[in-house]
């Protein structure tokens, strides 16, 4: 459970919702009832990868790593209707929007990015 949050939660950069954190849980208890040995897998390589992200120290590789995650989550889901997406996906999605997609360079402009160049040219001719 806390391997997935704690995904979204570098992706995004911020702490998710309680609520949130619930759907999440329940969605998991769903599957695993399911299939309990394809999630125990899916959660083991999850885990494995939040390790090597939290190991992360330059600022400069979790940015392009973020930005390589929105990008591939992005392109993976970009025909799926909202409600229809993963979970974890849905949630990133709140939280970050693509206002732009690079498929040749798989590059994504998100909401955060625009607002902080706006910012900074804001500042600079001001």
């Amino acid at each position: 459970m806390q391997t997935g949050v704690g995904i979204i939660q570098f992706i995004i950069d911020q702490k998710i919702k309680d609520q949130e954190v619930e759907e999440l849980t329940k969605t998991l208890i769903g599957e695993f009832q399911a299939q309990p040995r394809a999630l125990i897998q899916h959660v083991q390589g999850l885990k494995q990868s939040l390790i090597t992200l939290r190991s992360l120290q330059d600022p400069i590789q979790i940015g392009s790593i973020r930005q390589m995650l929105i990008a591939e989550f992005y392109k993976a889901t970009a025909q799926i209707p909202e409600n229809e997406k993963p979970l974890m996906i849905q949630i990133i999605n709140r939280y970050v929007s693509v206002l732009a997609f690079d498929a040749a360079n798989n590059l994504v402009l998100t909401d955060d990015e625009y607002v902080l160049r706006d910012a900074c040219d804001h500042a600079q001719y001001h």
